[in-house]
C-alpha cells in the first residue's frame, strides 16, 4: 500500500472521501463569485459609486499585501522542490557538493521571488525596492515558513507533486488574468472618474459591462486617457483577487495530504476572508467592479481545480513515482 493512502487512513478519512470533500469545498467557494458575477451584471456601477473612497488606508494596504498568497506559494514551492530532490531519498548519500547545491538553489529561488515581488509592486506604481516591497517579502517569507511546516510529513514524491501544483496554479492563473485583461480592456472606475472631475462624479456614459469587450474605437476622451495610462483599461478581471484566491491552492494541497482536515472550516474561512477583503479593497479604491473581482476569483478557482484533477490523477502519481530520482 503506498504511503499516500496510509497517511489518509491514519487521519481517519479515506482518499475518495477526502477528494469528494475537496470537491464540495471547491463548489461552495465557487458559488460566491458566480453570484457576484451575476449581481455585478446589474449593480456594478451603483456598488462602486457607493463604495468609492480612494483614501481608505486599509484598502491601500491591501494594494500591497493582497497578492501575498502568490508570493507565499512561489517561496513554498521552491522549498518543496528542493526538499523533494534533496530529501529522504538522499539522506545517506548527501555530499558537501550536494549540500552546497541545495543552498545555492534556495538562494536563487528566494532571489527570484524577491524580484517577482519587486516587479509586481513596480507595476502598481511603487518604486523599486521601496520599504513596502521588503515588508511584503518578509511577510511572504513568514507565511511560507508556516506553510512549509505543514509539509514535513510528506514524502519526496508528495512534496514535488505539491510544488508542481502550487506553482503551476499560481503562474497559469496570473497568465490567464493578463490575457483576459488585454482582450477585454474594460475601463476602471477611476478612469471614468477622471473623465468628469469638475462634477466630482464618474462619467457613466463611458461605463462598460463585464461582457462587453472593448474592440470598438473609443471616444476621444477615453482614447487620450488610454494613451496616457493603459493600466486604467485593465479592469476585468482583478489580478489582485485572483492572486488572493491562490491561498486556496495551498489549502487544497494541505487538506489533501495531511491531518489538517479537521481544521478545514477555519482554514477555509481564513482564505475566504483574505480573498474577499482583497476584492473589497479593490472596489473601494475604484480599481475594479464587483464583476471584476468575481471573475478574478473564478479564474483562480477553476484553474486550480483543473490542475488538481490532472496532477493528482493516478496516472501522474504513477509516472512521478517511476522516476529514477525516487528509486
Amino acid at each position: 500500500m503506498n504511503k499516500n493512502i496510509l497517511n489518509h487512513e491514519k487521519s481517519g478519512l479515506s482518499l475518495d472521501k477526502r477528494k469528494a470533500g475537496l470537491l464540495s469545498l471547491w463548489m461552495f467557494c465557487l458559488i460566491m463569485p458566480v453570484c457576484g458575477l451575476i449581481a455585478g451584471s446589474f449593480f456594478d456601477w451603483s456598488i462602486d459609486e457607493a463604495l468609492f473612497n480612494p483614501k481608505t488606508q486599509w484598502a491601500i494596504l491591501f494594494g500591497y499585501i493582497g497578492p501575498l498568497p502568490v508570493y507565499i506559494n512561489l517561496l513554498t514551492s521552491v522549498w518543496l522542490l528542493i526538499d523533494g530532490f534533496y530529501g529522504k531519498s538522499h539522506k545517506n548519500t548527501q555530499t558537501t557538493r550536494m549540500v552546497l547545491w541545495k543552498n545555492i538553489w534556495r538562494i536563487l529561488g528566494m532571489s527570484a521571488v524577491i524580484l517577482t515581488i519587486d516587479l509586481t509592486q513596480f507595476e502598481l506604481n511603487h518604486s523599486h525596492f521601496a520599504p513596502m516591497v521588503w515588508i511584503t517579502f518578509f511577510l511572504s517569507l513568514l507565511g511560507a515558513m508556516i506553510c512549509h511546516k505543514a509539509f514535513r510529513s510528506f514524502s519526496p514524491v508528495e512534496k514535488i507533486q505539491a510544488a508542481f501544483f502550487i506553482v503551476l496554479t499560481s503562474c497559469i492563473g496570473m497568465i490567464l488574468v493578463s490575457m483576459i485583461k488585454h482582450i477585454w480592456q474594460r475601463p476602471r472606475f477611476i478612469a471614468l472618474e477622471q473623465l468628469n472631475p469638475s462634477a466630482g462624479k464618474a462619467d457613466y456614459s463611458a461605463f462598460k459591462n463585464w461582457w462587453q469587450i472593448s474592440r470598438t474605437p473609443l471616444p476621444p476622451a477615453l482614447e487620450a486617457l488610454k494613451i496616457k495610462d493603459p493600466d486604467l483599461f485593465y479592469s476585468f478581471v482583478s489580478g489582485h483577487t485572483c492572486s488572493a484566491s491562490m491561498s486556496f491552492a495551498m489549502l487544497i494541497v494541505i487538506l489533501h495530504n495531511s491531518k489538517a482536515w479537521k481544521h478545514r472550516c477555519q482554514l477555509t474561512a481564513l482564505c475566504l476572508f483574505w480573498t474577499m477583503a482583497t476584492g473589497l479593497s479593490r472596489m473601494i479604491l475604484g480599481k475594479h467592479f464587483l464583476s471584476d473581482i468575481s471573475g478574478g476569483m473564478i479564474v483562480g478557482l477553476v484553474s486550480m481545480m483543473i490542475l488538481f484533477h490532472l496532477l493528482y490523477s493516478e496516472s501522474f502519481n504513477s509516472w512521478l513515482r517511476r522516476q529514477k530520482i525516487f528509486q
